[in-house]
């Protein structure tokens, strides 16, 4: 289901061969499927502020971190999250300050999102635990499933487009929503699996950032994971209407497997139509004059 350019196989193949890495992995045969961030974040949260006149909430050593009683606390920086990596805090608030307001200490090696309207969009990676302000969204990540580097990259390009574009404030109920191109394992012919989808992720941020010094390639490649992702969804939609009313009930459920599992799935998320079984639907040909009434339109005399 759709093709990387050939300059970008090109550049993964150069990247293969100076890393070392990840010989057998053929770009070309990586395909994708999007899961919503609230599938792939184990936490979605915003943070927030601890009381600012109240002295015994705040303390004014940054050293102090490494001590069980005081954390890092971040707002938004724009300079300090253009970067990829941020591990500096703005100011550093007690254990008291913690646990009297709505902010939260961020596991490392998470996503921060900037939300507030002159700044959305914004990412960065912590690469410390640091408690957040109200403006900033923590996404954590279960890291035996998902490299975080590349949910990075991905988020980037998507936020990209939207970066103080004038629209009101992110949440987390719309971004949790947002829809992340995944790859899916790459099998051999017995249905062994010879790369995991994190395999394949890390291999991905692993070549991005082998390129990152060519913006260009970076923006490419992402945006053509994206159209891949995109044409593999209209592939299933393709299935759902135009092969499953021509098979048989016994050939549907392997020849339509991705299509059923995904209709599992969507019944278990909505709670309803739990007796309904994909596979056993049956249909029949009925001419459009049959189920709607047809008439022509006319144009009115001037």
């Amino acid at each position: 289901m759709g093709k990387f350019s050939e300059d970008i196989i090109k550049l993964f193949e150069e990247f293969k061969m100076k890393s070392g890495k990840y010989e057998n992995l053929r770009l070309e045969d990586v395909e994708f499927e999007y899961k919503k961030l609230k599938d792939v974040a184990t936490t979605i949260k915003a943070g927030g502020t601890p009381r600012t006149d109240i002295a015994d909430y705040w303390a004014d050593d940054t050293s102090l971190v490494d001590n069980e009683n005081y954390f890092g606390w971040r707002d938004i920086d724009k300079n300090l999250f253009s970067n990829m990596y941020i591990e500096d805090f703005s100011k550093v608030i007690t254990k008291e300050g913690l646990e009297n307001s709505s902010t939260w200490l961020v596991p490392e090696n998470s996503i921060l999102l900037a939300i507030a309207s002159n700044s959305k969009g914004l990412l960065a990676i912590n690469k410390v635990p640091m408690c957040i302000n109200q403006n900033i969204l923590g996404i954590v990540l279960d890291h035996t499933q998902y490299d975080v580097r590349y949910i990075y990259f991905c988020l980037k390009n998507i936020y990209s487009r939207i970066l103080n574009k004038g629209y009101g404030n992110l949440t987390k109920s719309s971004e949790e929503n947002r829809e992340v191109p995944i790859p899916k394992p790459i099998k051999d012919e017995k249905g062994k699996e010879i790369y995991s989808s994190y395999e394949i992720q890390k291999a991905i941020a692993d070549f991005i950032e082998f390129i990152a010094l060519r913006s260009d390639d970076v923006i490419k490649i992402m945006n053509e994971i994206k159209e891949k992702a995109e044409l593999g969804k209209k592939v299933l939609i393709y299935k759902l209407f135009e092969v499953l009313p021509r098979l048989k009930n016994s050939d549907r459920e392997q020849k339509l497997k991705d299509v059923i599992q995904l209709f599992e799935e969507f019944k278990k998320e909505i709670g309803n139509y739990q007796d309904l079984r994909l596979e056993k639907v049956e249909f029949e040909e009925k001419s459009l004059n049959d189920i709607c009434e047809r008439r022509t339109g006319f144009t009115p005399k001037t």
